[in-house]
């Protein structure tokens, strides 16, 4: 009997239901999120991008600091940085919400996380050689300049590694778009 009432009950609601409606707000929400790490990236390659020219310009304003293959070195590796966080937004806009399957999505969310992953990998190991020899060149030799050389590798890695567990929630929620 009970049953019966909550059958008729909900029968009589069910016409006027919209699940698009539903739908569409819970599809803005993870277009925010997609929005979100954009953002993210793009203030990354930013702050990147601001890196490269101050060492680029570094022997304009403090010359003989660092030697001259010093500076090609980190820029090339800003260069590199900048590149991969580019393709690394096109990764991200190829989402489309709308006209993907579910599988589909997970794959994209799986291979940007590797990517992503594997970028913040090579390039913090990268600089983790670059900074290492650095601070045992010659001009480094006082014990002082090789551990602030140390101590803004150690806090550059650890901002890194915040800054990358807070992107990979991100990419986590991409991919939890349906629940």
């Amino acid at each position: 009997m009970e049953l019966q009432e909550l059958k008729s009950a909900w029968k009589s609601v069910e016409p006027h239901i919209s699940r698009q409606d539903y739908h569409d707000d819970m599809l803005k929400g993870f277009i925010d999120t997609k929005t979100s790490l954009l953002r993210r990236i793009y203030i990354s390659m930013a702050f990147t991008i601001l890196g490269l020219l101050l060492f680029a310009t570094s022997i304009l304003w403090a010359p003989s600091l660092l030697p001259i293959w010093w500076i090609v070195a980190l820029c090339g590796l800003l260069v590199i940085g900048i590149f991969a966080e580019l393709y690394l937004a096109k990764l991200v806009k190829r989402i489309e919400f709308e006209s993907c399957t579910h599988s589909q999505i997970l794959d994209s969310v799986i291979r940007i996380k590797v990517y992503y992953r594997d970028i913040e990998l090579w390039i913090s190991g990268g600089a983790v050689i670059l900074f290492g020899v650095l601070s045992f060149s010659p001009s480094f030799f006082n014990i002082w300049d090789m551990a602030l050389v140390w101590g803004l590798l150690v806090l550059g890695l650890g901002l890194e590694f915040v800054w990358y567990k807070k992107n990979t929630r991100y990419i986590n929620q991409l991919k939890k778009w349906t629940k």
